[in-house]
């Protein structure tokens, strides 16, 4: 399976290869930021491919349906891009986000999440991606965090 955007690019731009489609499976669990890049490397007309934006209107929406939804699945999504931000934050790799971007995505997170949970979620100031995964438990319960974590461990994949 495909497992990063240098990989899709590669497979796309490979002449020998004859492939119509691609599938990009559960990468998009592990890294859903890249999900926009993904649309339009397909070719789909996406209404944005900046991460800053997709979160922002992820927020606005998850604000606007909070009635309509579990706490649990409104964050889920945003739990899965704050793990993605934690593991890319420890190692900024070339092609992906800068750190100055990490932390403005960091702090829009943390305000979303301070709106949605109001007074459970707790304001802890500085840059910290551990702490901000674990702001997630006050809203939906350790238990329900804990399973995400293991289920995205699941998705780990070794780079070759």
């Amino acid at each position: 399976g495909i497992t990063s955007l240098s990989q899709l690019y590669s497979l796309q731009s490979d002449e020998t290869h004859k492939i119509r489609s691609h599938m990009a499976g559960r990468w998009c669990l592990r890294r859903p930021l890249d999900l926009g890049a993904i649309e339009q490397s397909l070719g789909s007309r996406v209404a944005t491919t900046d991460p800053h934006v997709a979160i922002e209107r992820y927020l606005d929406y998850a604000l606007a349906t909070q009635s309509q939804f579990t706490m649990a699945e409104l964050c889920l999504p945003l739990f899965l891009v704050v793990e993605q931000l934690r593991e890319d934050y420890s190692q900024e790799d070339e092609g992906g986000l800068l750190w100055e971007d990490m932390e403005v995505l960091h702090d829009a997170i943390k305000d979303g999440l301070i709106h949605l949970g109001g007074s459970k979620v707790k304001d802890f100031g500085s840059i910290n991606f551990k702490k901000l995964a674990t702001s997630f438990k006050p809203l939906i319960g350790t238990k329900v965090v804990n399973k995400w974590k293991r289920n995205r461990a699941e998705l780990s994949f070794k780079k070759k």
